[in-house]
């Protein structure tokens, strides 16, 4: 299990624009072997304001992917 597992926070453990932007970078688009990154895909969120911003929606463009937010 070790390193299979990574375990990140902010000092509020809110998910904020920076978490968010850490997990597509190193989990969403290296995960599956890449898998998100080379095949259309669809990523789900709910509408919290980190899944909203600017950078977030250029990151997940950038993984050849949709980002639908659920209300």
């Amino acid at each position: 299990l070790s390193g299979s597992v990574i375990i990140k926070a902010n000092p509020k453990c809110w998910m904020d624009e920076e978490k968010m932007s850490e997990w597509l970078r190193e989990m969403y688009v290296k995960g599956l072997d890449g898998f998100f990154h080379k095949s259309p895909s669809l990523l789900t969120c709910d509408s919290m304001r980190a899944h909203l911003t600017d950078t977030v929606k250029n990151q997940v463009k950038q993984t050849n992917s949709e980002l639908a937010i659920i209300p």
